[in-house]
């Protein structure tokens, strides 16, 4: 057998434990996202690979990730499709300060050096450095949860491209990539946001946000970055500077291809 490759964790095989934390990031990104009839099921399409994806990342039942993943099916199959939208809205609200914000520009404080315009900017620059164009007809800032787990899940759909095909460099730059993303951005505030998730007591949305931040923190401890503090401040509502909606990027999406599901 030929020497691990760096960068990978200590499942059966290195192309499948990528896949499925691709799977688990696309649930995410699809659950999180605005959910019209349309999109709700598309997420719950996903629910059956990722119990597979959960199975293959945390074989122990009681292991955060695992456990998770199954208060999302218990969750979702007690919430239909075609009643998420009343919750959402309900939750998050049509602006992006609801009870929990779905936009990593809504959290930090002011005195942390950076405004909200250098963080977009930073974040559509992580996109674009892998190809990854924009869509106008998606109406979502580049710091949406939706967005950035979508990110992610292109990443580890790369390292698993890479690990089948025994390419050590590009996993070593996927991985590399997936800690800089996570330390920078998602890692920073998904935890606060889970929080937050947790108490609106909503069970489907409480549940997705509790398997966010389980696949968060296990990509921190694999990739050595340190997650966020889960009582990170929001931002004022009013702080919303000219420059973040003159983003580029502002109102587009990123289109990674959906993984398929852990063999």
């Amino acid at each position: 057998m030929s020497e691990p490759l760096p960068g990978l964790r200590d499942f059966e095989s290195a192309e499948e434990q990528a896949l499925a934390r691709a799977v688990v990031y696309r649930f995410c990104g699809a659950a999180l996202r605005h959910p019209d009839l349309a999109s709700a099921r598309a997420a719950d399409a996903l629910l059956e690979p990722l119990a597979a994806a959960a199975a293959a990342l945390a074989p122990d039942a009681s292991a955060p990730l695992a456990t998770a993943a199954t208060r999302v099916r218990t969750a979702a199959a007690a919430l239909p499709a075609d009643r998420r939208e009343a919750r959402f809205v309900a939750i998050f609200g049509h602006g992006v300060q609801g009870d929990a914000p779905a936009y990593e520009c809504q959290y930090g404080e002011l005195d942390q050096g950076v405004y909200k315009g250098h963080e977009l900017a930073d974040i559509g620059a992580f996109y674009r450095a892998y190809g990854l164009a924009p869509r106008a007809e998606v109406h979502e800032r580049v710091d949406h949860v939706g967005l950035e787990c979508e990110f992610l899940a292109f990443l580890a759909q790369k390292e698993a491209y890479a690990a089948a095909r025994g390419d050590a460099a590009l996993v070593a730059d996927s991985a590399d990539t997936q800690r800089k993303f996570l330390a920078d951005h998602l890692a920073r505030w998904v935890p606060a946001f889970a929080e937050r998730l947790a108490d609106t007591g909503d069970g489907y949305y409480a549940a997705v946000g509790g398997l966010l931040r389980a696949a968060v923190e296990a990509d921190c401890a694999a990739l050595d970055a340190d997650p966020g503090s889960p009582r990170l401040a929001l931002r004022p509502v009013d702080f919303a500077p000219e420059d973040c909606w003159n983003c580029p990027m502002a109102t587009s999406a990123c289109d990674p291809a959906v993984p398929e599901a852990p063999g």
